[in-house]
């Protein structure tokens, strides 16, 4: 049993690894003004109420084995083709999160993009709620995908305030 182990355990300390690497590349990221990333775009578009998914990379769950296997379930069992095939191009997404209002209550705070935190459940902790700029930073997956929460015709937050 515990040479049957040895590779679980090597996986999950290279996952931990990595993450731990990864969280510090985030934590001294050097922003650079009037510059964007793809994170920094999602986020400016992502309103509260809106669904973000994800299409993550199994091998890459740092949270544990049971999160890994959860993961590898919920692609067999949400994302095969009936064919058995995988279809790469309309995404095979396991994961998901509602994107919230962060706590701060300074004025206009409600419409600032930058206080939006993620409200998603996690195998280890139950649910969560992060920032969202962070989560998506963070995030390992193959794609990520914003589903905005509104109507055909109906007019956004942002366009209202912007007059559009």
């Amino acid at each position: 049993a515990a040479v049957a182990s040895m590779p679980i355990m090597y996986w999950s300390n290279s996952a931990k690894k990595e993450r731990a690497e990864r969280e510090h590349e985030v934590a001294t990221r050097i922003r650079i003004p009037s510059v964007q990333t793809i994170d920094d775009l999602m986020v400016e578009k992502c309103q509260p109420g809106d669904v973000i998914l994800f299409d993550r990379r199994c091998e890459c769950c740092a949270a544990g084995f049971s999160a890994a296997l959860g993961c590898l379930l919920g692609k067999t069992i949400l994302c095969d083709e009936e064919d058995g095939t995988r279809s790469v191009e309309r995404g095979s997404y396991e994961h998901c999160g509602v994107v919230v209002p962060g706590l701060s209550d300074a004025p206009g705070a409600q419409h600032d993009p930058s206080n939006l935190c993620l409200l998603e459940a996690t195998s280890g902790n139950g649910i969560v709620c992060r920032p969202l700029l962070t989560r998506l930073e963070m995030s390992r997956s193959r794609s990520v995908m914003l589903l905005p929460l509104s109507c055909p015709g109906e007019h956004r937050q942002q366009d209202v305030i912007t007059g559009l």
